[in-house]
Formats: structure tokens, C-alpha cells, sequence
């Protein structure tokens, strides 16, 4: 699996990124993106589909509908940052928040 070396940060994504990739294809399809959805915050509501659409949407650089390493690194890198700049609107850091989807 092609993984970035380097940050704390990317450590953690690659991680991440592995327990979400369940077919070990180096890519997260929309069927995983739902699957974590369930197994993480219960059964899917009614609007899953447009949530898993909008993070292919915001993660999926290259158009080809599925969510490489890569891309997963700077779009997760991307929101944790976006989460810093926005941190009234939850009281968990960003490490908190790691952690828990990491589990």
C-alpha cells in the first residue's frame, strides 16, 4: 500500500484510511465509506447516500468515484484543519476526534 511518511498526522490517516479500505484494494469505495457509517455511528439515516456522495465529492481529486491513500490524507488533513479553525462549533480536539473515528 503507497503511504505518506512523515507527520504525526498522516500516520494517523494512513491508519485510518487502512481500517476503512476492508477489501485491502488501496481504495474506499462508496460501499466502505457506508459500511464505516454504519459500524461507527449506527444505522445509516435516510440521507447516507448524500453524506457518502459528499465526502467522494470532497475527497475524490482524481473523478474516478473511489478515494485513494492519497486523497484521503489531504482531504482528512483538510477537515481536522477546518475543525481547528472552527473549534466553537464541537469541544473535541482534533486528536479526540481521530481517535474516535480511528477505533
Amino acid at each position: 500500500m503507497a503511504m505518506f511518511r512523515g507527520s504525526k498526522k498522516a500516520h494517523r490517516s494512513n491508519r485510518l484510511f487502512e481500517s476503512i479500505d476492508q477489501n485491502k484494494d488501496n481504495v474506499i469505495s462508496r460501499l466502505e465509506l457506508k459500511l464505516i457509517c454504519n459500524i461507527k455511528f449506527g444505522p445509516a439515516p435516510s440521507d447516507a447516500d448524500e453524506t457518502v456522495e459528499r465526502i467522494i465529492k470532497q475527497f475524490d481529486a482524481s473523478g474516478d468515484e473511489m478515494i485513494s491513500v492519497e486523497e484521503f490524507v489531504t482531504g482528512f488533513s483538510r477537515c481536522l484543519h477546518n475543525v481547528g479553525h472552527h473549534s466553537h462549533f464541537s469541544p473535541e480536539s482534533k486528536d479526540d476526534i481521530t481517535k474516535r473515528i480511528g477505533k
